[in-house]
This record gives C-alpha cells, sequence and structure tokens, in this order.
C-alpha cells in the first residue's frame, strides 16, 4: 500500500509541467491539450485502476496485531486517499470537458447552433 502512494507522485509531472505551460502562456496551444490529455490517462492508469484492488486488500487484510484504537484509525484514515484521487479524477474529466468546449472549434459550433435556433424561431 505504501509503494502505491509512492508510484503516485509520476503524476505529478503531468501536473506540473501544464503548471509550467500555463504560466507560460500557453494554455491554447496543441503541447498544452496533449500534456493535459496525457496526464489525466496517466492519472487514471496509475491512480484510480488500481484503487478498487488495493481497497479490496486493506479491506480483507489480517489486522490480529491492531489493538481498537489503531483497527478504527486505519480503517477511517486509509480510504481517504482513494476518495480523494475518485474527487480529483472527476475535477480533471470536468476541466477537460470545459477546455474543449472552449476550444476555437467548439466555440464555432455553438454559435452556429445558436444561429440556427435563432433563424427557426424567426420562421
Amino acid at each position: 500500500l505504501v509503494l502505491f502512494f509512492i508510484i503516485t507522485v509520476v503524476t505529478n509531472i503531468g501536473q506540473h509541467t501544464r503548471m509550467i505551460l500555463y504560466k507560460l502562456g500557453l494554455k491554447h496551444t496543441r503541447t498544452y491539450l496533449v500534456v493535459g490529455v496525457s496526464w489525466i490517462l496517466l492519472f487514471f492508469v496509475v491512480r484510480i485502476v488500481p484503487g478498487p484492488y488495493l481497497f479490496y486488500k486493506l479491506c480483507r487484510g489480517s489486522y490480529a496485531a491492531y489493538n481498537t484504537f489503531d483497527f478504527v484509525l486505519m480503517m477511517t484514515t486509509c480510504p481517504l486517499p482513494f476518495m480523494l484521487n475518485l474527487y480529483w479524477f472527476y475535477l480533471l474529466v470536468r476541466g477537460l470537458i470545459s477546455f474543449l468546449d472552449e476550444s476555437p472549434p467548439a466555440r464555432e459550433a455553438r454559435e452556429a447552433r445558436r444561429e440556427a435556433a435563432k433563424v427557426a424561431k424567426a420562421q
């Protein structure tokens, strides 16, 4: 379980690369999009996919050596990183959707739909 949390640090590379591109004013470049999408994919593969298995192993482990306090503390705090990973992944996907919605082709398509709706109402 500890090794899993150490390996998840790999996903910070995409986060920091994306932030550097953002601070350099490169938000509307293809590189920014590629880094963002690859970060989301890496985040999914490294943090989300192994989560159910590790959570299963956590619940099915042998805790005979634990006293009651340690057991309750472990069972209430160990699931927190998994829940945070799911929440962060939700935010990443939502951000990607809004980013793609702001792209020039998406904006043009949205404006064309609005114009078509106006024409349809006028008739």
